[in-house]
């Protein structure tokens, strides 16, 4: 199987429809994809305005794609910090209910319009995947995945990604939102490229 990497956040829509694109070419062109967060705003930034033009403009591009896909995402009030979202991704991997959670957070914010900056709301997701209440809680409120989540983000910066979604498959990186016939093409020059190494 050829590994992929795909960075992405969860409030990030370009992120979602990458991940759900990319979803759709895993059993085809078996590939493995390996989900990995980046978080749009550190702890350390401040937080992202949902009346900011940039982002107005990008949710925007990005919902049109989604309808055009058949679906429609909701426009979020608030654009939270996903520090704690990807915690909980972080955790679901270690317990084995990684595919479950990231769906239910992806599809959450996007689809739902849960508040993913809120550990309540992040806790009880992780109860209705089957995860332990009382663990992700503790996890939750000890940021005991903060050290992992900024080492991916520099092991990801050492690969050249600058931003989500990003997707990185053998010596190649193709950042941003592409349509499913890009994907396939990227994906096959990579395999190719890694063989002929």
């Amino acid at each position: 199987m050829f590994r992929v990497r795909i960075y992405l956040d969860y409030i990030d829509p370009g992120s979602f429809l990458m991940d759900r694109r990319l979803g759709a070419l895993e059993m085809s062109m078996e590939i493995t994809v390996e989900r990995l967060p980046w978080e749009v705003r550190r702890p350390s930034e401040p937080m992202l305005a949902p009346s900011d033009a940039a982002w107005v403009g990008y949710w925007t591009d990005m919902a049109r794609q989604a309808r055009e896909e058949g679906f429609s995402l909701v426009r979020p009030d608030l654009v939270p910090r996903t520090r704690k979202a990807h915690e909980l991704a972080l955790l679901s991997r270690e317990k084995g209910y990684f595919d479950k959670v990231h769906r239910a957070l992806m599809e959450g914010f996007h689809l739902q319009g849960h508040d993913l900056g809120r550990v309540d709301v992040l806790v009880e997701l992780g109860r209705a995947q089957g995860l332990d209440l009382t663990e992700v809680k503790a996890v939750l409120d000890v940021d005991r995945h903060a050290e992992t989540l900024d080492r991916i983000r520099d092991e990801a910066g050492a690969l050249g990604v600058r931003g989500v979604p990003t997707l990185v498959a053998g010596p190649r990186v193709l950042e941003g939102v592409h349509r499913v016939d890009a994907l396939r093409e990227f994906l096959i020059d990579a395999q190719r490229e890694q063989q002929e190494d």
